[in-house]
């Protein structure tokens, strides 16, 4: 039974609408997921490797297995988070990230270093970070690209400029295993808490709508049922006139989502960057180290990286809001940014200050398509159904980043160069956003004629 009505007391004592509290919290979750996500695993995978004494192609190897089972269970946590509600859930899931940090700070083996892999990929990257992307559509609506663009600002900013330098401060102080298990100390003792505190369903549970727009209700405190289905009601008349979010105050079952072009082009838009994305940072290294270049210059691409995600996130948050049911043109945008990212790679060997470049680009171009990606399925199919409808999709997300860094290492092994594996690599972004294209617009008119008929109706 999910914990609909929970919690408040919370919601109505800040003088202010909730959904500002949602998106700090949320956003402070999303960076929290850092101990499972690539840019913070990549920093301790040298020091994992000379620690356990395994080959660089064993770790990529058990990364690949365990990330790929993470994605296939993660297929069902969205249905999970539907069912018990999000407060629950991300405290169950804060804690059990604490235990993954826990696990890979013992890991001394190829098994324990396997599960460790899974169960920081399953509840970092994967299940916290679906929980606090849910949370956040529940509240925004015609902000929605907005506030997730100032989220995913924030969190490209603690993701890529902040914890790898936290990271390696904490390698050369107390080394890896301890700095893990004072991530998992972290997650248990303050996120854990913090999400129960705050996080929040649908704020029509407790006489809101979504975006602060004022319900025409004598009580707004806690709803019951029944006023809940009359703010239901009147969240459908307070919505754009034009229908251009929550699917046009549609909800789609997910299994009507899943049969449309529109969910699998941008579920596997999603996949292609994690996969490319992956195995940008996991490489990325090696990349400095095949063009001689110095630990100076390594350590400025990170606040690049960082800077550039940034402008992105923000940037196409805006354009998102700004084109309504044209925002998949922002996902088709970064794509080709991708495409071209990875193309600029093979002018690293000819000026090492390409790579600046490279990753002003990569990261630039991976936040216009996450930041799509966090908000997409929740305008075109809505919410109800949106915890189960996303998690298909990160699960995907999350297999990508799974396959993604071994063709690439392999092509290293077997050439001597990562160029091919970057070259052959830049087709498949620029393939992806002309079927996104095809397929979304193909649904934007689908839409409108759906709407013209209930008009006439």
């Amino acid at each position: 039974m999910k914990d609909r009505f929970a919690g408040g007391f919370i919601v109505k004592i800040f003088p202010f609408f909730y959904g500002y509290v949602v998106l700090v919290v949320c956003t402070v979750g999303k960076i929290l997921t850092a101990p499972g996500q690539s840019p913070c695993i990549g920093v301790v995978i040298n020091s994992i490797v000379d620690d356990i004494g395994i080959s660089l192609t064993t770790v990529t190897g058990l990364y690949l297995v365990a990330t790929t089972t993470s994605a296939i269970a993660l297929s069902r946590m969205g249905k999970v988070i539907d069912r018990v509600g999000v407060r629950i859930m991300v405290t169950v899931i804060a804690l059990l990230l604490g235990v993954a940090c826990f696990v890979a700070s013992v890991a001394r083996n190829v098994g324990v270093l396997l599960l460790a892999f899974f169960l920081l990929r399953f509840f970092g990257q994967g299940s916290l970070m679906m929980v606090s992307k849910t949370t956040i559509n529940y509240w925004w609506v015609d902000l929605r690209g907005t506030m997730m663009g100032i989220a995913g600002a924030l969190v490209s900013l603690g993701m890529t400029g902040v914890f790898p330098v936290v990271l390696n401060l904490g390698i050369e102080a107390v080394g890896w295993r301890q700095t893990y298990f004072i991530l998992g100390l972290n997650s248990i003792f303050f996120m854990a808490p913090l999400g129960f505190l705050f996080y929040r369903n649908e704020p029509e549970n407790f006489g809101l709508l979504p975006d602060g727009k004022e319900p025409k209700l004598e009580d707004k405190g806690v709803c019951s049922e029944e006023s809940h289905k009359e703010v239901e009601s009147e969240f459908s008349e307070a919505g754009d006139s034009d229908h251009k979010r929550d699917g046009g105050n549609i909800d789609v079952t997910a299994k009507e989502a899943f049969k449309t072009g529109a969910f699998w082009s941008n579920a596997l838009s999603l996949g292609l960057i994690a996969a490319t994305a992956t195995a940008f940072w996991f490489h990325l290294k090696g990349i400095m180290i095949d063009n001689n270049i110095d630990k100076t210059m390594m350590q400025s691409i990170y606040p690049v990286l960082a800077v550039s995600s940034v402008i992105g996130r923000l940037i196409s948050g805006r354009m998102i809001d700004t084109y309504g049911k044209k925002g998949f043109l922002v996902l088709v945008y970064g794509l080709i940014m991708q495409a071209i990212a990875m193309l600029l790679v093979l002018s690293v060997q000819f000026s090492k200050y390409m790579l600046v470049l490279v990753c002003f680009v990569q990261a630039l171009g991976s936040a216009f398509v996450m930041n799509v990606a966090s908000v997409v399925f929740a305008n075109n199919f809505g919410r109800k159904y949106l915890g189960e409808i996303q998690g298909l999709a990160d699960s995907l997300g999350v297999l990508g980043s799974a396959i993604g860094p071994f063709p690439f290492g392999l092509v290293r092994d077997q050439t001597g160069s990562y160029n091919m594996a970057f070259f052959v690599g830049s087709f498949l972004p620029l393939i992806t956003a002309l079927w996104v294209y095809w397929s979304s617009s193909g649904r934007l008119r689908m839409r409108e004629q759906a709407y013209l008929e209930l008009e006439r109706l």
